[in-house]
């Protein structure tokens, strides 16, 4: 777990792929996965992790999970992994450029959904 925090600590995505080296074949396996994945889903990612720490409840996280995840599907990554994967499968994706504010993620976490109290 130590180590796992280590990753994840503070930074962005070009910080992890730095922190990736080939110092253990573990870390070097998980780069090269890290690379074939979209940047802009691997960076809220990391950013819904590192939030996650400061929740202090399953349904906080839930909830967290579902502000991010419903609106990564209109990212221009999602459609283009579908095309890549499913469709053409090249597994050749273009995946589209991060985002130069490194703030960009910061609107996926204030979505909120209403709540019914029959769910």
């Amino acid at each position: 777990m130590p180590r796992l925090l280590y990753y994840l600590a503070p930074g962005c995505l070009h910080e992890l792929k730095h922190k990736l080296t080939a110092r253990h074949l573990a870390a070097e396996q998980t780069r090269a996965r890290v690379a074939r994945n979209s940047p802009m889903a691997l960076e809220l990612t990391l950013a819904a992790l590192r939030r996650a720490r400061g929740l202090s409840s399953l349904e906080e996280a839930l909830a967290q999970e579902l502000r991010v995840s419903v609106p990564r599907f209109a990212l221009p990554d999602f459609a283009e992994g579908i095309r890549a994967h499913l469709i053409d499968r090249d597994s050749g994706p273009s995946w589209a450029r991060l985002p130069t504010d490194p703030r960009w993620t910061e609107p996926f976490f204030a979505i909120t959904f209403c709540r019914t109290s029959h769910l």
